[in-house]
């Protein structure tokens, strides 16, 4: 179960906002009749809130992504990132917005954005719009080229200030662990799985997404603070070199395989 389709019905807009929950409930309720005999996979940890006898094996990165360059911050640049699709619910207008923060900094979004949205994000920056950089309006962006990016090395941090949602509040997110592969720290929204990763990890900092002088202090620290940087950068890859890698969670399938087939692990 890689997905939670019974909170993402819920922000759908095509569908009629009267009938979202009443979509999404008949789809929990489905989903739970058809798979009762199943054993379940869990890729998300708060599935088992829903599905209390499933096994948890996380999606996380392989370590073959800590062959990466590890993350340059040596020189005085102001580079930020995110990476995946540019959607308003995946804080499209969030990362857009500081540009007009701070005078020099420059912002690099990577994935898929409508040439509609883009329009919108370009008309937020206004004259700053030059160091706004969409990288994917209107084309799907493979993540080889994702990969490219990270590898240019000298992020400040890694971005996911997304806006509250009950879709995104409990996940954790496949990119913190991209970011965190490539030696990158992040800057993310103080949704309190979130923060409370951010906190064990050593590996970034928590905000509040909708406030200005949160999301400024937190890049102004993290560029003024580069030795803190850096080592917020090698805890996320050391976090990824021992605990959260697929080839962990792998070790947990070919064993879940196993016992299915009726064999000793």
């Amino acid at each position: 179960m890689h997905e939670d389709y019974f909170s993402a019905l819920k922000q759908k807009k095509y569908l009629p906002k009267p009938f979202r929950s009443l979509i999404s409930n008949l789809f929990a309720i489905s989903e739970s009749f058809l798979t009762k005999n199943f054993t379940k996979v869990l890729a998300e940890k708060y599935y088992k809130e829903r599905f209390p006898d499933g096994i948890e094996i996380l999606n996380y990165p392989k370590r073959e992504l800590l062959k990466l360059p590890k993350n340059n911050l040596q020189t005085s640049s102001l580079k930020l990132i995110y990476t995946g699709n540019v959607t308003r619910d995946r804080g499209a207008i969030q990362h857009a917005k500081i540009v007009n923060y701070m005078a020099d900094v420059q912002v690099h979004l990577v994935g898929y954005c409508c040439k509609e949205l883009a329009d919108q994000l370009f008309s937020i920056a206004g004259e700053n719009r030059n160091r706004l950089h969409i990288h994917g309006i209107n084309r799907f962006v493979p993540f080889e080229e994702i990969i490219s990016y990270y590898a240019m090395g000298d992020w400040i941090a890694g971005l996911a200030l997304f806006p509250p949602s009950s879709h995104y509040l409990n996940k954790e997110l496949t990119k913190f662990f991209e970011y965190m592969s490539a030696g990158i720290p992040i800057i993310c929204s103080d949704f309190p799985v979130w923060k409370e990763l951010m906190e064990k990890t050593g590996a970034g900092m928590s905000v509040n997404a909708d406030n200005e002088q949160e999301i400024k202090a937190a890049i102004d620290h993290l560029h003024q603070n580069r030795e803190q940087a850096k080592k917020m950068g090698e805890n996320g890859r050391r976090c990824v070199d021992e605990f959260y890698n697929w080839e962990n969670e792998a070790k947990k399938l070919e064993a879940l395989y196993l016992k299915l087939c009726g064999e000793k692990g």
